[in-house]
């Protein structure tokens, strides 16, 4: 399963069914096509012409596909029903039918138990591993995975071991545990090679070098892409050569290298037009969007940003419209255009709204997979129970027989009963199995929910302590101008001032609140946009100037909500304070990125006298209880205004670097 860039899954357009028909005709094995009295055909001739059809007419894979599983269950051919399920199983998946697949899927691992045949359960491990990636499963199609990957190894069926390799390193690529992704995707690359299969070859070249941008290792990722490129030419895959390109141009942006980063897209474009690609379209014109935004030339930003957009709506590409809806809402809001902003942004929402539901209706059908394949297990395990106890019957009538046939047919029967003994602990063993890892499920839902508890206290307490303060002091107000009688103007004024600006403070306090929980904004580069909205805010309303100094290049690292939250927080006391008390007329606001986050907070007012400073005791003690809580540093001194310092460890990761 090839891993792309941003998650966009490639849909390649099928050629025209009038021109696969008459290739169909012209075919040397001589089908002709089957009808109701076509009696001579076998499963694996429905099963190969069916799938003639399954790119350019799916109805018509369904009906041939349909005659080769009835015909195997009236031969009580199990290796047949194997084969069907593996068709079929393509077809759904197109269909994203994945609940389906992969209760097929499991029929062919039980299938290929009971024949005790190895390669059939490795397919049927291998789709059940994609259905589950499919799904979003990632643990459970790890899992598969290497399953399928022990069986082929004891097989010694080197391509399937190669094609799981590459699997398991797509998956490992979306757990973003790039370093052990890096691992598979090398073996498979390895073997690909050994066994002289080109496509599989650009196939795991893709995955390394995905594994090698995020590793930083630039000059071996696009050296494996420019690989791919010659070998997509070789192979006539279009798709392999735009997936390189793409990746490409990735890192080149990466690098600020962005006009050829432009020339790596506009290829792909070029190419996705000429041979009718919607989805490289689609993505090679938004990314020209995202080099043009980062050039600040946003005119032509928001003419690639809307292409784009009309492309994924007629495709109906629900993820990338969400990321080009909120990317053309920047876009017009830099322009100027705030109404436009607004209207993208309300879509970005909705969409955003409807996708979440989407996910939570995917968790509840996985539900009802599992409920039902857990009715089915019931069934089968009451079925194979009546089986054994009608053994067991016409075992002791055979005995009866065997008693005066002599002592020949006496040591086969204890032979027999001995195999039967020998499939019953073998059964017991497997439901062992089963009943360790629902156990390992257990223990992992446990530690989820007690997450989830802390998070709720966590966030009851800031309720209770800020916003129920806040709410509390409004009641009062309230009160109190219920309690005046005829209220006289100047005091109504004054405590509806007083409402409005507690009630501001409530909605600030939530949006804190909600920008802490939000995962989407955990890097630090999200972290300084925040400060810099927020502060320029601030002191714009105070008419006071504010400079902001931040390096061109902001590594991705991510920080949690409680490290973000201290930090703004902290922040936003200092420059309060300029607000409050410093009578100043600038505000100079530095950041400086290396092992540390260093920010630098000064401004020309009058300074604070450090031998008294009691009237901001609390504010400072506090100010450095926040940093030293979250392993950070504060200190505030007086030189020409006053100067205020903060300095947090940043995690060493594998991040890419963002331009400023």
């Amino acid at each position: 399963m090839r891993c792309l860039t941003a998650g966009i899954i490639i849909l390649l357009t099928a050629i025209s069914v009038h021109h696969v028909e008459a290739q169909n005709a012209k075919a040397d094995g001589g089908y002709r096509v089957p009808t109701d009295t076509s009696s001579d055909w076998t499963v694996d001739q429905y099963l190969e012409y069916g799938k003639r059809f399954e790119k350019v007419k799916p109805d018509s894979a369904w009906l041939y596909y349909e005659k080769a599983r009835v015909l195997a269950e009236k031969l009580n051919d199990d290796r047949g029903r194997s084969r069907y399920i593996s068709h079929a199983i393509v077809l759904l998946n197109d269909e994203g039918k994945y609940d389906r697949a992969l209760s097929l899927s499991e029929d062919m691992i039980t299938i290929g138990v009971d024949l005790k045949d190895t390669t059939i359960q490795i397919k049927g491990y291998n789709d059940v591993a994609n259905d589950y990636e499919y799904l979003g499963s990632l643990q459970d199609a790890s899992e598969h995975y290497l399953t399928a990957l022990r069986l082929a190894n004891l097989l010694g069926n080197k391509r399937m071991e190669q094609r799981l390799n590459n699997n398991i390193a797509s998956v490992f690529i979306e757990l973003k545990d790039y370093a052990q992704a890096n691992v598979y995707a090398s073996e498979s690359l390895r073997m690909a090679i050994a066994n002289k299969d080109t496509a599989e070859m650009g196939s795991s070249l893709i995955n390394l070098g995905l594994t090698e941008r995020h590793l930083n290792r630039y000059e071996e990722a696009l050296k494996h892409f420019d690989q791919t490129i010659q070998i997509g030419k070789s192979v006539h895959d279009p798709t392999l050569a735009a997936d390189a390109r793409i990746d490409k141009g990735v890192i080149y942006t990466q690098q600020n290298k962005l006009d050829m980063a432009r020339r790596e897209y506009e290829q792909v474009r070029s190419m996705a037009e000429e041979l009718k690609m919607p989805y490289y379209s689609l993505y090679a014109i938004f990314s020209l969007a995202v080099v043009d935004q980062q050039e600040h030339r946003y005119s032509r930003a928001a003419k690639f940003a809307k292409q784009a957009i009309s492309i994924g709506e007629k495709i109906g590409a629900a993820d990338e419209l969400r990321e080009m809806y909120d990317t053309l809402s920047v876009v017009l809001e830099k322009m100027g255009d705030l109404q436009g902003a607004l209207a993208y942004r309300k879509k970005y929402d909705i969409l955003n709204d409807s996708t979440m539901s989407a996910n939570v209706r995917t968790n509840i059908n996985r539900l009802q997979i599992q409920y039902k394949a857990a009715q089915k297990d019931k069934e089968i395990a009451m079925q194979k129970l009546q089986l054994a106890r009608n053994n067991v019957t016409i075992e002791r009538k055979n005995n009866l027989l065997l008693i005066f046939a002599g002592g020949i047919f006496i040591l086969l029967g204890l032979i027999f009963f001995s195999y039967w003994y020998y499939r019953e602990r073998q059964k017991l063993q497997e439901q062992t199995i089963i009943n360790f890892r629902k156990e390992r499920e257990v223990i992992h839902l446990k530690a989820i929910m007690q997450g989830k508890d802390e998070e709720r206290r966590r966030i009851s307490a800031e309720m209770h302590d800020d916003i129920g303060s806040a709410l509390t002091t409004i009641m009062y107000l309230c009160d109190n101008l219920k309690g005046n009688g005829v209220p006289n103007a100047a005091g109504w004024n004054c405590t509806m001032d007083k409402i409005t600006a507690t009630s501001g403070k409530v909605v600030d306090k939530m949006n804190e609140i909600i920008w802490s929980m939000n995962k989407e904004y955990d890097t630090l580069d999200d972290l300084i946009t925040y400060i810099r909205h927020n502060v320029v805010e601030l002191l714009e309303d105070h008419d006071i100037d504010c400079h902001f100094n931040v390096p061109e290049q902001v590594p991705s690292t991510t920080l949690g909500g409680e490290k973000r939250r201290n930090v703004y927080l902290v922040v936003k006391e200092a420059v309060h304070n300029v607000v409050k008390h410093a009578e100043a007329t600038e505000v100079f606001v530095d950041f400086a990125i290396g092992d540390e986050l260093c920010i630098h907070i000064r401004d020309n007012g009058r300074g604070i006298d450090m031998n008294n400073r009691n009237r901001f005791s609390n504010g400072l003690k506090n100010m450095q209880r926040r940093m030293e809580a979250i392993g950070g540093k504060f200190s505030i001194r007086s030189e020409k205004g006053t100067a205020v310092n903060i300095s947090l460890p940043l995690d060493k990761v594998c991040g890419e670097v963002k331009s400023v």
